[in-house]
């Protein structure tokens, strides 16, 4: 089934929806001092991200038709990692220590397979913004809108790879599938 822009859209408006709620339903649990980790999880998460569409976009791996789509999502896991810096620095954060991602990049053969890391690390941004903390109001807005952007640029890369998206409801307790292990 080929879904139209609008309809692709509309998933995604509807993931991040169920990303904020989930991840607002998770932000209370955990002790005080987990959300500077949480926090640093998450910068982790989109500087991994945005270093991967980098170098996605500029090694020519990616068909034509999501290069617009690469571009925009590349702009907003940087600009989230800005906040997530500012934010955790303010808190008394050095930074975390950021992944070694170029494995999953080099195994990057085919437009295809770029398509399946991107899908990938936005799940991986996603599960991040959504594991348990206990945060203030500004933190925890943070984390669910970061959680958000992450459902809305998984369910873009699903629809240009022409994958369904899951039958369950994550708030159900169903999980993005992914191709691969980052």
């Amino acid at each position: 089934m080929t879904l139209s822009r609008r309809t692709a859209l509309g998933f995604g408006a509807g993931l991040s929806a169920v990303g904020l709620a989930a991840a607002a339903a998770g932000l209370s649990a955990g002790s005080a001092g987990a959300t500077v980790n949480a926090l640093d999880e998450a910068h982790s998460a989109e500087s991994s991200a945005r270093v991967a569409y980098g170098l996605l976009l500029e090694s020519g791996r990616l068909p034509p038709m999501i290069l617009d789509v690469a571009e925009r999502i590349y702009h907003r896991h940087r600009a989230a990692e800005e906040a997530l810096a500012r934010r955790a620095g303010a808190l008394g954060s050095a930074g975390p220590e950021q992944p070694d991602i170029r494995a999953a990049l080099d195994a990057v053969q085919t437009p295809a397979d770029g398509l399946h890391l991107m899908r990938d690390i936005e799940a991986r941004a996603l599960a991040t913004y959504l594991s348990p903390l206990d945060a203030n109001e500004e933190e925890a807005q943070l984390l669910a809108a970061g959680a958000a952007d992450c459902a809305m640029n998984w369910a873009l890369v699903n629809h240009a790879l022409g994958e369904p998206l899951p039958a369950e409801s994550l708030a159900s307790g169903a999980s993005l599938p992914t191709g691969r292990t980052l």
